[in-house]
C-alpha cells in the first residue's frame, strides 16, 4: 500500500511498505508527543530515510476503532521494516542541542510567567505609590493647571489598574489549567472560563463556573472589580480655598513729625506747596524780606484731614494698599501728638468749671440757669493769644510766641439710668445724672500702630501709645518763639496745629433743660462719634472715647503721602490671601488601592501555587487551546454536529453541555520496544471524563528527563515540540 507525503519542495513522495496503511489526520500521533529517541543517529544513513512500521493493531476509544500508523526517524540499524529513500523535508536543525534551547523548550517551569507575574504586580504597587507621591507633592500647593493634574492622576490610576489586573489575569490563567485538570466541566463552562476575563456576561450565562471552578471564577471576577480603584483614586485630589500667609516686606506709609522742623514751605519736599501742618505769617509782611515765620493756623490740608476723620467717624485710610492683591498685617512706630486724659474734681484749683452750671444742680433756663450736659474749654487764650501783639507793626519781637501747650477740659454729665429719688431734682430728671470733669494734656508720645488690610480696604488700624510727655517739659522751656530756635519752633507748630484743629472743631457746649426737653447743641461735637447718636448726649466713657478719637485723627495723617511729615518705610509684614489649593486625602486613594493590591496579591499567590501544582506555566492563547485538544474522540463527537468544526455559532446545546476534562488520554497500547521508549509517554488532551486520567507533575518531570537524556538534535521547524500538548509556556 502506498501513500504520499510532501518534501522540501512540496513534491509528492511515495512511501511503500508491506501492510502500510494511510496515516490518519492525527499522524504523528500521541506516541510522538514527547518524541526524543534515545539512540544516536547512524552516520552511515542520512536523514533522508524514513522507517515505516505497521501499526501493531487497532485501539478502541469510546467504542470506536481508530487505526494509527507510527512514523519515526530511523536511528541506528533495525532488523525489521523497509527503508525507502525519499526527499526529506528538513525537520531537524543542523545545530547541536544547547542548554539555551533546552531551557526554552523544556516542559518545566519557565522563568517568563513567574517573572512577569511578579514584575507586573510590583509595577501595580509602584504605580499606586507613584500616584500617592504625586498627589502628596501637589497637596497644599496652589491649584494651577487643575485639568492636567487630574489627567496625570487618571493616567497613573489607569496604569496601576492595568498592572494589577494584568497580574491577576496571569495568575488566573495558571489557576484555570489547574481547575481543568481537577474537575470536568461542560463545553459551555469551558467557553466561559476562557472568555470571562474579556466578556463579563459569562458570569450570568454560565453559572456552572461558580460550582466547578470557584477559585478561578472569583479571580476572574476580581479582574472586573479592580478597575473600581481607578474611579476612586482620582477623587482623592480636590481643591479648597485656604488662607495662605507669606512673610514679606512691605513699603508702607508713615509719618515723622520731626521732618516739619526742616521743612521749607517756600520749597516743599514733594513739590506741592501747602502740605505743611501749619500756615505761617511773616514779619515784616511781603514784599519785604522776611525776618521770621510764625504760626498762623492749621493748613488747609491739615484741616481737610481733620474734618474727614470727624465726619467719617473712622481712620482715613491710604488710597492704595501697600500689598495689592493680598491681605496684610504690619506694625509701624513713630512719635506723634497725643492727649493724656484723666478725671479731676470740679473743685480742682485749675478747673475752669462751676458745678452749679451742670445738670442736675443747674437752675432751669428760665431762672438764668445754664443746664450744661457737656462743655469743652481750653486755656489757649493765655498760651497763644489772638490777635498777636503788634500784629500790624513791623516789629517781630513779640509775635508768634507760645507760652505753653494748652490743656483741654471737658465737663460731661453721664446718665446712670438709675431712677432719681432726690426730691430736689427728681421732677426735672427722671434718672440720676452724674457730672464729671476731665483734663487732657497735650503730649508727644510713641505710637505703635497695627494695620490690617483686607484686599484693597483698610480693615482695622489701632494704636498702642506710650511714653507721653509734653514738649515744653521735654525741652525744659516755658515759652517758644520763632527767634529762639526755628527748627524746634516748626516742629512744635506741627503738634500744636493738629490739636488746634481738634479744639476749634469741638469747642462749645450741649444744653438740656430737663429729661423731656430737646437737646440744644452749641458745638460741632454733635457731628462726631463723641456724642451718643441714640441720646444726643456725650458718649459713655467719654475719657477713653476722646483719647481714641484723637488717636484716629493722628492716624488719619497717614493717608496723605505729600505732607511734609509723610515718609515711606519698609517693614516686615505678613501677607495672606485666600488661594485655591490642592487638597489630597490619602485615605480616599489608598482605600481603593489597598483592596486592589490585596486582591491582586492573593491572586498572584494562588497563581504561583497553581504553577507549582501544574509543574509548568501556561496561558489561554489559541495555540495552547489548539495543541491541547488533539483527541480523536472529540473529533468524532464534534463531527456529529455539522458546522461546528467550521467554527459555526451558536453551538448546539447538547454539545455545550458535554463535560470535558484536561489530562492524560488513557490509550491501551502494546508494550513498547526498546528502541521506542517514548511510546510509553501519555497523550494529553481535553477529553470525556471517563477516558481522562489525572495529569500531574510526574508526567512533566518525565518529559523533561526523556528530553534531556536524548541525543537527537531539536528541530527548528516541522516537529512537535515536547510540552506543547500540556499547554506549557513558552511554545
Amino acid at each position: 500500500m502506498s501513500y504520499r507525503t510532501h518534501g522540501d519542495d512540496d513534491e509528492e513522495v511515495e512511501h511503500l511498505g508491506p501492510g502500510s496503511a494511510a496515516p490518519t489526520p492525527y499522524t504523528p500521533g500521541s506516541d510522538h508527543f514527547f518524541f526524543s529517541p534515545t539512540a544516536s543517529p547512524n552516520p552511515n544513513r542520512p536523514y533522508g530515510y524514513t522507517e515505516v512500521r505497521p501499526n501493531p493493531g487497532p485501539h478502541r476509544v469510546s467504542g470506536s476503532t481508530i487505526h494509527t500508523q507510527s512514523t519515526t526517524q530511523h536511528i541506528g540499524s533495525s532488523s525489521s521494516g523497509d527503508f525507502v529513500k525519499s526527499r526529506y523535508r528538513r525537520t531537524f536543525s543542523n545545530l547541536s542541542k544547547t542548554e539555551e534551547m533546552l531551557r526554552k523548550w523544556s516542559t518545566g517551569v519557565h522563568w517568563y510567567v513567574p517573572t512577569a507575574l511578579v514584575v507586573v504586580f510590583l509595577l501595580g504597587c509602584l504605580g499606586a505609590l507613584g500616584h500617592h507621591l504625586f498627589y502628596d507633592h501637589l497637596n497644599d500647593k496652589e491649584a494651577t493647571n487643575q485639568l492636567w493634574m487630574l489627567r496625570y492622576g487618571t493616567f497613573l490610576a489607569f496604569c496601576t489598574k492595568a498592572a494589577l489586573v494584568g497580574a491577576t489575569v496571569l495568575a488566573y490563567r495558571q489557576r484555570l489549567w489547574q481547575s481543568l485538570r481537577e474537575k470536568p466541566i461542560s463545553i459551555r463552562g469551558l467557553d466561559a472560563l476562557f472568555s470571562v476575563v474579556e466578556d463579563p456576561t459569562w458570569f450570568i450565562m454560565a453559572p456552572e463556573m461558580f460550582m466547578r471552578a470557584r477559585v478561578a471564577t472569583v479571580m476572574a471576577l476580581a479582574t472586573w472589580l479592580i478597575p473600581i480603584a481607578s474611579v476612586l483614586s482620582p477623587g482623592a485630589l480636590t481643591t479648597h480655598l485656604k488662607n495662605q500667609t507669606y512673610p514679606d516686606s512691605c513699603l508702607v506709609q508713615t509719618v515723622n513729625f520731626s521732618q516739619e522742623a526742616d521743612a521749607d514751605w517756600r520749597n516743599p519736599r514733594y513739590g506741592r506747596a501747602g502740605y505743611n501742618i501749619a500756615f505761617f505769617n511773616t514779619t515784616p509782611p511781603p514784599p519785604a524780606t522776611s525776618m521770621a515765620d510764625w504760626f498762623d493756623q492749621p493748613s488747609f490740608q491739615s484741616d481737610r484731614i481733620t474734618k474727614l476723620a470727624f465726619f467719617s467717624q473712622q481712620v482715613v485710610p491710604e488710597k492704595t494698599s501697600p500689598c495689592p492683591g493680598f491681605n496684610c498685617t504690619y506694625d509701624i512706630e513713630f512719635w506723634a501728638p497725643w492727649y493724656n486724659c484723666s478725671d479731676v474734681s470740679f473743685s480742682d484749683p485749675d478747673s475752669p468749671f462751676n458745678l452749679d452750671d451742670f445738670i442736675p444742680r443747674s437752675k432751669p433756663l428760665l431762672d438764668q440757669g445754664k443746664d450744661y450736659i457737656f462743655q469743652m474749654k481750653d486755656d489757649n487764650a493765655t498760651n497763644y493769644p489772638r490777635p498777636q501783639p503788634e500784629y500790624n507793626s513791623s516789629s517781630y519781637l513779640g509775635q508768634g510766641i507760645f507760652h505753653g501747650d494748652p490743656d483741654v477740659w471737658f465737663g460731661v454729665v453721664t446718665n446712670t439710668t438709675r431712677i432719681n429719688t432726690d426730691p430736689a431734682t427728681m421732677r426735672r430728671w427722671k434718672y440720676v445724672m452724674e457730672p464729671h470733669a476731665i483734663r487732657c494734656k497735650h503730649q508727644r508720645a510713641k505710637y505703635k500702630v497695627i494695620s490690617q488690610w483686607n484686599g484693597d480696604k483698610l480693615a482695622s488700624r489701632r494704636a498702642e501709645v506710650s511714653q507721653g510727655q509734653a514738649l515744653f517739659d521735654q525741652w525744659g522751656i516755658t515759652s517758644l518763639g520763632p527767634l529762639d530756635n526755628m527748627e524746634r519752633y516748626k516742629e512744635f507748630t506741627a503738634y500744636y496745629g493738629v490739636a488746634s484743629g481738634l479744639r476749634d472743631f469741638i469747642r462749645g457746649s450741649l444744653v438740656k433743660d430737663n429729661y423731656t426737653s430737646n437737646l440744644v447743641t452749641q458745638s460741632f461735637i454733635s457731628k462726631t462719634r463723641l456724642v451718643n447718636p441714640d441720646t444726643s448726649e456725650a458718649a459713655p466713657n467719654f475719657l477713653t472715647t476722646f483719647q481714641g478719637f484723637y488717636e484716629e485723627l493722628v492716624l488719619s495723617f497717614l493717608s496723605e503721602p505729600y505732607l511734609e511729615i509723610a515718609n515711606k518705610q519698609s517693614v516686615n509684614c505678613t501677607k495672606s490671601r485666600l488661594e485655591n489649593r490642592f487638597l489630597y486625602k490619602p485615605a480616599s486613594l489608598w482605600f481603593g488601592y489597598s483592596v486592589a493590591i490585596i486582591v491582586a496579591f492573593i491572586s498572584s499567590l494562588i497563581g504561583s501555587l497553581a504553577i507549582r501544582h501544574n509543574g509548568m506555566c501556561s496561558d489561554t492563547t489559541f495555540s495552547k487551546i489548539l495543541v491541547t485538544t488533539r483527541n480523536p474522540t472529540l473529533d468524532k463527537v464534534i463531527m456529529s454536529y455539522p458546522g461546528v468544526a467550521l467554527g459555526g455559532d451558536p453551538m448546539p446545546k447538547e454539545l455545550e453541555n458535554t463535560e470535558l476534562k484536561f489530562g492524560v488520554v488513557d490509550f491501551k497500547r502494546d508494550e513498547p520496544t526498546a528502541t521506542t521508549p517514548l511510546l510509553t509517554m501519555p497523550h494529553t488532551a481535553f477529553g470525556l471524563p471517563d477516558e481522562i486520567g489525572t495529569l500531574n507533575k510526574l508526567d512533566v518531570r518525565r518529559a523533561v528527563e526523556v528530553q534531556e537524556s536524548s541525543d537527537i538534535e531539536l528541530g527548528s521547524r516541522g516537529i512537535f515540540v515536547s510540552g506543547a500538548g500540556l499547554g506549557a509556556l513558552p511554545g
